[in-house]
């Protein structure tokens, strides 16, 4: 049997972010959150940086690891671990494949949070 390249285990677990109602939901009131809540701030104190990015931080510091959470832990409500690790019984590449997208997404909000 062939290993499943690395490539295709990141792409189905980044799709599974956004894929699932909960993913999409989520997404959506993380960068609503954090719009409203840094036009919010920086009509109230001014448009100081530090405040700016803190006031973003907020939110992505409180729903981000919602969203890691969820994508990780989504295999045992879904009821597809069996499957994934049946495809690719090598645990520490699934695991990997599982950790990197929420960095990315992660480091994407940071960027997004400074803007």
């Amino acid at each position: 049997m062939t290993s499943i390249p690395f490539h295709r285990l990141l792409l189905v677990e980044t799709r599974k972010i956004f894929d699932t109602r909960s993913g999409k939901i989520l997404t959506a009131v993380l960068v609503a959150l954090t719009v409203v809540s840094v036009v919010g701030r920086g009509l109230v104190a001014g448009p100081r940086l530090f405040t700016l990015v803190g006031t973003a931080g907020i939110g992505f510091g409180i729903l981000l690891p919602v969203l890691a959470v969820l994508s990780v832990t989504g295999e045992w409500s879904h009821r597809t671990a069996l499957t994934t690790f049946t495809l690719e019984p090598r645990r520490a590449r699934v695991l990997a494949a599982k950790f990197l997208p929420p960095l990315a997404v992660a480091v994407v909000a940071t960027v997004f949070a400074l803007l």
